[in-house]
């Protein structure tokens, strides 16, 4: 009796494990993911990195056709995204022109001017509704002292925020946008994994000319992120033709924007926010809570707000400078030349993501303190290899895949697709590979 128990009670396991393994391939399959619906993504992506539109189109309909077939939860899921990338690409594409420049301009072109900046009146309209006014209440209630916290934060960079937009033709009160965005907050990262003051997704800030790798995240930069932004901006603007609905694309994304206004047959944000079917609850908030913001700047006194005299006072183009140094160097070192700590340093220098300046890169401008002497960071030092956390550059030969070069270096596959930025396991004869440590 008990032996005919155990043998019926180790069946139930068996069958109970098979089950298991059944439901997980039937998962697998469901996703229907493999090597070549992966490489062909992969490929639609670098296409549209590279604006070439006509072959990510192709692409993007060569995995329709196979989804068609596949009935992949997993491709239906990629297919949305690169259509919304798509249109994004098509956005930057017509200002790549504005995008290229930003990357030799100076970043602080407006250090110590006595200018005093006139702005003049709001050039986006100012609509008051009942959504506004809640979030002005909410704002003047519940999350003032955040608010408030935010706009000394703000001082540091509003006025050079409003310099670039005006520079490049847009109005200039964009330059509060990342009070609803960021907080002002260089290292903010939203759920979704956007980065930074003006919070871009990686893909996004490529496209807009930002350096987005393992080593440097520009999307942290205050200044660079900012000029990227107005570029950004200025494209969506082009496309819609209407400030709230460029607005709602920079949250939402212009693809989701295009698809709101066909289905719900109106260019009126708030005939489109009025209804769910549209818009994303995010992107509903959005416009509202940013003309809810326009509304208190444009009268502190009146919503309970002051500007406080504080240290934030200051512009960061006003106590910040950038020198010129070999590259790549121990941030440590640089801290202990500056007689400034390392978490300092990294203030100053946001968007460098190790402890060292990039190993890519002959020279390097760092930011510092405005009184540092070029004079004090004389004799900084090389790093060897043997300090940094690669062992060097390896040419792929044919035959290569990664597990065979991550066996050969003694690291893992997962290290090398993340140092050098790639999104698939194919690789090609002929390019060069940086091999991290283990």
């Amino acid at each position: 009796m008990l032996r005919n128990s155990f043998i019926i009670i180790v069946l139930l396991f068996v069958l109970a494990g098979c089950a298991l393994h059944r439901d997980n391939v039937i998962e697998i399959q469901e996703l229907g993911i493999n090597t070549q619906d992966r490489e062909l993504v992969s490929q639609t992506e670098h296409a549209l990195e590279k604006f070439d539109l006509r072959k990510a189109e192709s692409l993007i309909a060569r995995l329709k056709d196979i989804n068609n077939q596949k009935q992949s939860t997993y491709l239906k899921e990629e297919i949305e995204r690169l259509e919304e990338l798509f249109e994004e690409s098509k956005i930057i594409s017509g200002i790549a022109s504005d995008v290229a420049k930003h990357e030799h301009e100076d970043i602080f072109p407006e250090r110590n001017s006595d200018k005093k900046e006139v702005y003049g009146d709001y050039t986006i309209p100012l609509r008051m509704n009942k959504k506004v006014a809640d979030h002005i209440k909410v704002y003047c209630g519940k999350r003032k002292y955040k608010i408030a916290a935010t706009l000394k934060r703000s001082y540091r960079y509003v006025e050079i925020y409003k310099r670039i937009f005006k520079k490049n033709g847009l109005p200039w009160e964009l330059a509060y946008l990342p009070v609803i965005e960021s907080g002002f907050l260089n290292n903010a990262r939203s759920r979704a994994s956007a980065v930074g003051v003006w919070q871009f997704m990686s893909f996004t800030a490529r496209l807009c000319g930002l350096k987005v790798n393992w080593y440097i995240d520009e999307r942290r930069d205050p200044i660079k992120s900012a000029k990227a932004a107005s570029y950004y901006l200025k494209g969506l603007y082009q496309t819609f033709g209407d400030w709230y609905l460029a607005l709602a694309a920079y949250n939402g994304g212009p693809g989701r924007v295009s698809r709101a206004i066909k289905r719900g047959k109106s260019k009126d944000f708030f005939v489109l926010a009025s209804s769910r079917r549209y818009l994303k609850r995010e992107t509903r908030n959005y416009v509202p809570g940013f003309l809810a913001v326009l509304y208190i700047v444009k009268d502190l006194k009146k919503y309970g707000f002051e500007k406080e005299k504080t240290g934030f006072d200051l512009l960061y183009t006003d106590y910040i400078k950038e020198l010129k140094i070999p590259s790549p160097v121990s941030l440590k070192e640089i801290a202990k030349k500056t007689n400034l700590t390392l978490a300092e340093i990294k203030g100053y220098n946001p968007e460098l993501i190790n402890s060292f300046t990039p190993f890519n890169m002959k020279s390097y401008k760092i930011k510092l303190p405005i009184n540092i002497k070029p004079e004090q960071l004389k004799g900084l030092k090389i790093l060897p290899k043997k300090k940094l956390y690669f062992r060097g550059w390896y040419k792929v030969r044919k035959g290569d895949n990664l597990y065979k070069i991550a066996r050969r270096f003694k690291t893992t596959v997962y290290k090398i697709k993340k140092t050098n930025n790639l999104r698939s396991n194919m690789i090609k004869p002929g390019k060069k590979l940086l091999i991290p440590k283990r």
